[in-house]
């Protein structure tokens, strides 16, 4: 399930995670993504170094909630910002920025994703 629109990415992307969905979560990133799988920590390169990262984020049996802050489109690239809660026992904040492209088939894909470089 590849992302139907910037404006629908963050809806998107909740509904699969709250769903336990890796491979839907797999899906909307494109195979050579980056993604920063915490704050500080190397960028993973590669569709299986992010399945991964989102096994171990979805074996915490969470759930999410994003909001968009903005997402703006140009020759088929989107810039993202979003505000995020993750609950668990606890309650984890934060803001996020990523980067999808514009498929041939009309669907977007993350090319670079960091949900916690908003800050």
């Amino acid at each position: 399930m590849a992302i139907s629109s910037p404006n629908r990415s963050h809806a998107e992307f909740a509904a699969a995670f709250n769903a336990g969905d890796l491979d839907s979560l797999c899906d909307m990133y494109e195979a050579g993504a980056v993604l920063v799988p915490e704050p500080g920590a190397a960028p993973l390169h590669g569709i299986e170094s992010v399945r991964e990262a989102l096994r171990a984020y979805l074996a915490v049996k969470s759930k999410l909630a994003i909001e968009t802050v903005s997402a703006y489109e140009n020759e088929g690239l989107a810039l993202l910002r979003s505000s995020w809660k993750v609950t668990t026992t606890v309650e984890i904040r934060g803001t996020g920025v990523g980067v999808i492209r514009r498929q041939a088939d009309g669907t977007w894909r993350y090319i670079i994703h960091d949900p916690f470089g908003g800050s």
